[in-house]
């Protein structure tokens, strides 16, 4: 089992919304990461981590538009 690689819950929440600052940085960090797991260095999220960008994303007063029903 590969070891468990869990981004920043902030570095997924700027990599899921354009309008975030920094969007670009984050999404490329997460493209090098997915790439990095095509060369079996391996990716299993921790559902902690999985859980709290949802609950952030999600969570009305976070953000002026929630994520539900963009994806």
């Amino acid at each position: 089992m590969p070891p468990a690689m869990m981004p920043d819950v902030n570095v997924l929440n700027a990599a899921s919304r354009s309008n975030r600052p920094h969007h670009n940085a984050a999404y490329a960090y997460l493209e090098e990461v997915v790439a990095a797991c095509a060369d079996d260095a391996g990716l299993n999220p921790m559902p902690i981590g999985v859980a709290n960008f949802l609950r952030l994303v999600t969570n009305l007063p976070c953000r002026e538009r929630p994520l539900i029903g963009l994806m």
